[in-house]
C-alpha cells in the first residue's frame, strides 16, 4: 500500500521577529495572516469571491434601502 503523501508544514509567521512584533501592537490579527497565508491560491480565490459577493450583496440592499427612504420622504413632504 503506498504512503500518503505527507501533510505540508503549517506556515507560522516568527512571533519574536521585530516588524511581526510591531505587528501585532498595531492590531493585525497574526492568526489570521497565518491562516491565509496556508491556504491554497485556489482556496483564497474562493474566499475573495465570497467575501467580494457579500459586499455587492450588502450595497445591493444599501440601494434598495436608501431608495425606498427617499420615495418615503418624497411622498410625506408632498402629502403635507
Amino acid at each position: 500500500m503506498p504512503t500518503p503523501p505527507a501533510t505540508p508544514a503549517r506556515i507560522t509567521l516568527p512571533r519574536d521577529h521585530p516588524d511581526v512584533q510591531a505587528a501585532a501592537r498595531a492590531g493585525h490579527d497574526l492568526d489570521l495572516i497565518e491562516d491565509n497565508l496556508n491556504l491554497t491560491p485556489a482556496q483564497r480565490a474562493t474566499q475573495h469571491d465570497s467575501a467580494l459577493a457579500l459586499i455587492l450583496e450588502l450595497d445591493r440592499q444599501r440601494k434598495k434601502l436608501h431608495a425606498h427612504h427617499a420615495h418615503a420622504q418624497t411622498t410625506h413632504t408632498t402629502a403635507t
